[in-house]
């Protein structure tokens, strides 16, 4: 069995947006500062940390 990662946007995030578009979920609310992500959406990809250009999007176990 493969552990999931649970992702967390830090104060680091510029609510560019990107991380919403790369969401195949639509679970990102960037209406909030920092912005947040709803985590009984999340299929814990990584598309969202992949093109977060401040690097705001984080695992837990960072």
């Amino acid at each position: 069995m493969t552990e999931e990662i649970t992702y967390y946007i830090n104060t680091d995030c510029i609510n560019c947006g990107l991380c919403v578009k790369a969401c195949p979920e639509h679970c990102i609310d960037v209406y909030k500062k920092p912005a947040v992500i709803n985590q009984s959406k999340c299929r814990h990809c990584g598309a969202c940390a992949e093109v977060c250009p401040p690097g705001a999007i984080r695992d837990w176990d960072e």
